[in-house]
């Protein structure tokens, strides 16, 4: 279509200077072949670029994984704030283009439900969630996430899984109908378990989906530094919550 079309307003222009349309045919056949072919040289050598660039990014971050596993029992004994235990914390995820991410990562982070950028996950401070957050520092920021945060964003960004498919609504007929049975029956009762790990908090945690938060304007262009560093990555402690403010 697209071929016979040019070939039909080249030979109107031409027929004046005595030119056959069918040598005037052939003519642009070969040289639409000779673009195509251009076209397709190029397309391999950025795909080619791409891939190379993309296993550098996968070798580099599997290569700091593998270090951060070596030094991550260290890691535990020499920063592990016991006095902090079982305290509620916000992990989001800030980071990473998913395909440049190492499986290992990929595997923690869909665990925790962060495979989207601007995603986070309440979970309390303990030594295995601990390590699980050093091992994927590089992707996220995290901190304590006080009583009054909590509320806000279950409030605004709050929402359950049903099956398979994630809805954004947190009413009390659906909390109740899914955790009567534990005795939580409305988000006020959510808010508490969350703030303090209580017996039932496990089942609040799996019955919650992840938070969708908006990207922060201003200043969050630093993710690859740490955040004690001028950066935004890795722990910020109770400063989560002035973040969470902005993203809520």
């Amino acid at each position: 279509m697209e071929e016979s079309k040019i070939i039909n307003e080249v030979y109107l222009k031409r027929k004046n200077q005595g030119i056959n349309k069918e040598k005037l045919s052939q003519r642009v056949q070969n040289e639409l072949l000779q673009k195509k072919k251009k076209r397709e040289n190029a397309n391999q050598y950025i795909s080619a670029q791409s891939l190379v660039k993309n296993n550098r990014e996968k070798q580099k971050s599997y290569s700091s994984y593998k270090h951060k596993i070596r030094i991550a029992n260290k890691l535990i004994d020499q920063q592990y704030d016991t006095s902090y235990e079982h305290k509620p914390i916000i992990i989001i995820r800030i980071c990473g283009i998913w395909g440049r991410i190492p499986k290992e990562i990929q595997l923690i982070l869909s665990k925790l439900n962060l495979k989207e950028l601007y995603s986070a996950i309440i979970l309390f401070y303990n030594k295995e969630n601990f390590k699980m957050i050093k091992l994927i520092e590089s992707y996220i920021t995290w901190g304590y996430i006080k009583k009054n945060t909590i509320e806000e964003i279950l409030r605004k960004r709050g929402s359950i899984i049903v099956g398979n498919n994630e809805q954004n609504l947190l009413e009390n007929i659906e909390i109740e109908n899914s955790l009567g049975k534990y005795g939580i029956i409305c988000l006020e009762d959510i808010i508490h378990e969350l703030s303090y790990e209580t017996k039932n908090a496990p089942y609040v945690l799996d019955y919650l989906g992840y938070f969708k938060l908006s990207r922060k304007d201003e200043g969050f262009d630093k993710v690859n530094i740490p955040f004690n560093k001028g950066g935004n990555q890795g722990f910020r402690g109770e400063k989560i919550n002035s973040l969470l403010k902005l993203m809520i």
